[in-house]
């Protein structure tokens, strides 16, 4: 194929390169990957659709069950008993994964050799001693690996959004002359199997369901898309159909070699697309807030089935920036064109759901970083987490993601917070439901509550869920098809140098996250105070006196009472992992020539010894904010 960025260069085919099989990853290693990417972990990404899937084993038909896990830069099978599966590309198998490095000498997942059909004609279960095995903080340090390689280090500063803003999005159609990848003969043709109709109406249509109907509901009719003018096929419809002479590249998550295809589509869709009119400030560059392109790809989205040729949806920068009609074009969108659901239990292929397209572009117009990683993610809360695979029961997963949480509506700034100040008087507050208020005629902006603490980059936000509008989608996530909204609270650490970890929903019963049970309701979770857990305590588990009782049964307008206690020595028990995860206990990490080392375990602010086991389980006391030391209360 060929590539061109100014009209006239053109660039050399590319073919798709299997990873090769490399030496085990040592611990040395590891650790020093985790180092070197912890201080930036960015995001432009869908994450996998939760659940377990039914995927092929092999040529025969076969299959097995597993959950895909990650993103667009990393992801991996992980079996019910918890073993992690990768394919072997030179295969086709699936295999147990190992820790090893690819071609390129980059640590990653590789294939052990143990075949998951091995594995499956044994008839029963296998002693985990035989099998490879990978812990979280492993696979964690990969995905973060992956992620800073792919997307590189860069903020999501949201800019300004006014009343009225609309932004112009432009949307590419691609198809192919013919199927590739690894696609067995007939099953695809490179063409597009959905009605162009479907893609006027998800993206700049008006009613439930559509990208325009779930921006209006969540920023209370500020923002919206609008065609991008274009002259091909229906005029202004804002769509460019552009069929390449090439066969599907099944990029999956090889962006370098997918963004060879786009630009070349770009190339194409030059002719039906002033692009220069776009550059409204005359910079030389279409910044993202002057229009969006998205790209729809003919064949499947990987984020959500197993079947081939497949892109993931991602939002990046194009490696080397296209230039059309004189003026540069950065940033872009791309999804698969369609999804498998499961309709009544029959695995049925449909166009992709709207969960999938609003998430990415919550990326690329909003700056909307994901929600989805780290030790405390959003989950089923949030758009920008896993809520973009939100449904009313019984309907395809993304046709109904749920809303945006509080703090991606404040980023967007879609609404303002109503502030309370730290160590303000107590007084009640009524909460207004979130999404959905247009449904129930309801005239009045739902509240966001910012609650400040003596750090000004630390603080609360409490919004209302409810069982309406788009978080009717948390029916599916949740397992529920009628459930008790409540209060929904967060801890915002902005102080953070990368996204990860930014934003922490604070479940009302941290054992059971992803349920109902995460709000605060009379139903549920009826206090948040400095002595409950999850406790009123800071980011850096300092001492705030927030408490917030009194909340009535699930309603439209929920009710708190809001008020700060003085400062009390309290007493937790817990093993020292959850100490670390509350801010109790942290790793003191010494410098021996330039290289970060953890010794071990150490209060926080006392910066008592606890040893090297995350496992021990051992009582602190504060004795002031931010001071945490051995043993009970004096």
């Amino acid at each position: 194929m060929t590539s061109r960025d100014d009209g006239a260069g053109r660039g050399e085919k590319r073919g798709i390169f299997g990873a090769r099989r490399g030496a085990r990853l040592g611990l040395v290693a590891l650790a020093a990957l985790a180092s070197a990417v912890s201080a930036s972990r960015p995001a432009a990404a869908v994450s996998a659709e939760p659940g377990l899937r039914e995927i092929p084993l092999d040529a025969t038909g076969a299959t097995f069950r597993a959950e895909v896990i990650g993103d667009e830069h990393f992801d991996y099978l992980r079996m019910r008993d918890g073993t992690v599966v990768v394919m072997n590309d030179a295969t086709g198998d699936h295999e147990v994964a190992e820790l090893g490095r690819d071609a390129s000498g980059a640590p990653a997942l590789v294939p052990s050799g143990i075949l998951v059909r091995d594995l499956r004609a044994l008839g029963g279960p296998v002693d985990p001693a035989l099998l490879p095995r990978i812990d979280d903080e492993a696979l964690s340090a990969l995905w973060d690996a992956a992620t800073a390689r792919n997307v590189g280090r860069r903020s999501f500063a949201a800019p300004p959004v006014v009343k009225g803003t609309r932004r112009p999005l432009l949307t590419v159609l691609l198809e192919f002359t013919q199927g590739g990848g690894i696609a067995a003969p007939g099953a695809f043709t490179g063409n597009f199997e959905t009605d162009i109709a479907y893609w006027k109406q998800t993206l700049y249509g008006s009613s439930p369901g559509s990208v325009n109907h779930y921006y209006a509901d969540m920023s209370r009719g500020r923002f919206s898309f609008v065609r991008a003018t274009e002259t091909h096929g229906t005029t202004n419809d804002g769509i460019v159909r552009i069929k390449l002479p090439f066969a599907h590249p099944n990029s999956k998550k090889e962006y370098a070699l997918l963004q060879l295809y786009l630009k070349e589509a770009l190339v194409m869709a030059n002719p039906y697309v002033n692009f220069a009119a776009y550059d409204t400030d005359a910079d030389g560059t279409i910044g993202r807030d002057e229009l969006d392109v998205l790209f729809v790809v003919a064949g499947y989205e990987s984020a959500n089935t197993s079947k081939t040729p497949s892109v993931w949806a991602h939002v990046l920068k194009f490696k080397e920036p296209i230039t059309l009609d004189g003026k540069i074009l950065t940033h872009y969108a791309a999804i698969g064109e369609r999804q498998v659901h499961a309709i009544r239990g029959v695995p049925t292929t449909l166009p992709a759901t709207v969960g999938v397209i609003v998430h990415e572009l919550g990326h690329l117009a909003l700056y909307l970083p994901d929600l989805y990683k780290g030790p405390t993610p959003v989950g089923a809360w949030c758009v920008m987490a896993s809520g973009n695979w939100g449904a009313t029961s019984g309907s395809p997963s993304g046709s109904t993601p749920v809303a945006m949480s509080a703090w991606s509506r404040l980023h967007a700034g879609f609404l303002a917070p109503t502030v309370i100040e730290a160590g303000a008087p107590a007084h009640d507050i009524p909460v207004v439901q979130s999404a959905g208020a247009e449904f129930l005629g309801q005239s009045v902006e739902p509240t966001i509550y910012k609650i400040e603490t003596s750090k000004p980059d630390q603080y609360f936000l409490l919004e209302n869920r409810q069982n309406a509008g788009y978080d009717r989608g948390l029916q599916r996530l949740l397992g529920a098809a009628s459930f008790a909204g409540g209060v929904g609270l967060y801890r915002i650490n902005e102080e953070r140098p990368s996204d990860e970890g930014k934003v922490t929903f604070m479940a009302s019963d941290p054992k059971a996250p992803g349920s109902l049970a995460n709000l605060y309701n009379l139903e549920g979770g009826r206090t948040f105070t400095p002595l409950t857990d999850p406790s009123s305590d800071d980011a850096d588990g300092r001492f705030t006196g927030l408490s917030i009782t009194g909340f009535n049964a699930s309603s439209p307008i929920m009710l708190a009472h809001v008020s700060h206690v003085p400062f009390a020595c309290n007493a937790i028990t817990a093993s020292v992992a959850e100490h670390e995860i509350h801010g109790r206990v942290e790793k003191q990490i010494v410098d021996v020539g330039g290289q970060q080392i953890f010794v071990a375990y150490v209060t926080t602010g006392a910066h008592e010894a606890l040893g090297l086991d995350k496992n021990k389980v051992v009582t602190l006391h504060v004795e002031a904010p931010g001071l945490w030391s051995i043993g009970a209360c004096p």
